[in-house]
């Protein structure tokens, strides 16, 4: 399997729990509904408004798949195809680099559910795709997140000084985290 190859087809993968899979225009209700109980936090910026903004925003997501320039799992459990978050890799680079990031509905956090998906993604990134890189930044006190990236295998790299802006909070500082294929592969 190559890096080319996940734009071939959508790959698809079951957790113990999960069902990581394509988000498609039918999830529009639940992607909206699941994502907007994380607006106001300080963490995120980038509110969706309506399920049509929604739709919107998953053929976005289908058009940046077809041009090799992110992915993105819906996130739903094995029991129910509703959509309570999503996980992606986005700005390759070289193909042998990328970022990563997700976000869950506050109803499903602190179960290990996120932790669950980025771990199966940060594997098929590095054995699957050849990554060399895969890099995430959080809030500094967005603890939560933090935890998540440390326990899939990522590394502090440090903290980046007013590296993001949004609208409602202004410049906040991030923690960059990085995991690479040869650490991954040890173990």
């Amino acid at each position: 399997m190559s890096f080319d190859d996940t734009f071939n087809d959508f790959p698809e993968f079951r957790t113990d729990r999960l069902i990581l899979r394509e988000i498609i225009l039918s999830d529009a209700p639940s992607y909206y509904g699941h994502h907007k109980t994380i607006h106001g936090s300080i963490f995120w910026d980038g509110e969706l408004q309506s399920v049509e903004e929604t739709e919107n925003e998953i053929t976005n997501i289908r058009k940046k798949y077809d041009k090799q320039q992110s992915i993105n799992w819906g996130i739903s459990l094995k029991d129910n195809d509703e959509l309570i978050g999503c996980c992606g890799m986005f700005e390759f680079e070289l193909k042998s680099k990328s970022a990563l990031g997700f976000w869950l509905s506050k109803e499903f956090q602190r179960r290990g559910i996120v932790t669950e998906a980025v771990k199966c993604i940060v594997d098929y990134g590095l054995t699957q795709m050849n990554l060399h890189r895969i890099t995430s930044g959080c809030h500094p006190e967005n603890f939560a997140s933090y935890k998540v990236l440390l326990k899939s295998g990522f590394k502090v790299e440090g903290r980046l000084r007013e590296y993001n802006y949004r609208k409602a909070y202004g410049w906040s500082d991030s923690i960059m985290v990085s995991i690479l294929s040869r650490e991954y592969l040890k173990t």
